[in-house]
C-alpha cells in the first residue's frame, strides 16, 4: 500500500503502471471526472480496474483474495 495525498491518484498510476487498480463500489456509476482519468491512464499501461464490492478495504490480505478469486 502507499500513501498517496494528492487529489487523484494519476500520478502514482503514471508511475506504478498497475495491472489492476482497485476502486471501491461507490464509484460504480463512473461519474467522478477524476477516476475517468484515473481509468484512462490505467487502460493506457494495458491495465484494468476493478470494483470491489465493499465500500471500505481493510487489509492487503483482502485484496489478495479478491485478486485470487478473480482467476487472473
Amino acid at each position: 500500500m502507499i500513501v498517496n495525498n494528492t487529489p487523484t491518484a494519476e500520478y502514482m498510476i503514471k508511475s506504478l503502471r498497475p495491472d489492476v487498480y482497485f476502486k471501491g463500489a461507490d464509484y460504480s456509476d463512473g461519474s467522478d471526472v477524476r477516476l475517468q482519468a484515473e481509468l484512462a491512464l490505467v487502460e493506457s499501461a494495458g491495465g484494468r480496474m476493478v470494483l470491489t464490492d465493499d465500500t471500505i478495504f481493510d487489509s492487503t490480505s483482502r485484496i489478495a483474495r479478491l485478486v485470487m478469486s478473480k482467476n487472473m
